[in-house]
């Protein structure tokens, strides 16, 4: 795999490996933390569909996602979301970005969510 890697890397796998190897603390910190937050992005997501539905009274996805279509997430919604979360952002566990919490993006998440439970 490595010489593969190398092979593939040409004229710049010296330069590449070399840059690594003085900065690999640095370079690794970084994408353990940014991992440390995408999982707990992760978890907001939860947190915060969880917490629409206590406020909403639907259990079933699809119904919450019809009622916050209809109604929309008022600001008051938005508001308990953010003071339950610890920072405010939101992500599904099937992508590696995050996104800030917004009425937009918590049903966009539940529209995905829904998606993929329909095409297991």
């Amino acid at each position: 795999m490595t010489e593969w890697f190398i092979s593939f890397l040409g004229k710049y796998a010296k330069i590449i490996i070399d840059f690594y190897r003085e900065n690999q603390e640095w370079l690794n910190i970084v994408i353990l933390g940014y991992g440390i937050l995408l999982a707990w992005a992760h978890r907001n997501t939860v947190k915060a569909i969880s917490i629409l539905q206590d406020i909403t009274g639907k259990q079933d996805l699809e119904s919450l996602l019809e009622t916050l279509k209809e109604s929309g997430i008022n600001k008051e919604m938005l508001a308990k979301i953010k003071s339950s979360l610890v920072f405010p952002f939101i992500s599904s566990r099937y992508h590696l970005y995050f996104n800030t919490i917004s009425e937009k993006e918590i049903i966009q998440q539940i529209e995905y969510k829904i998606k993929q439970e329909k095409e297991k």
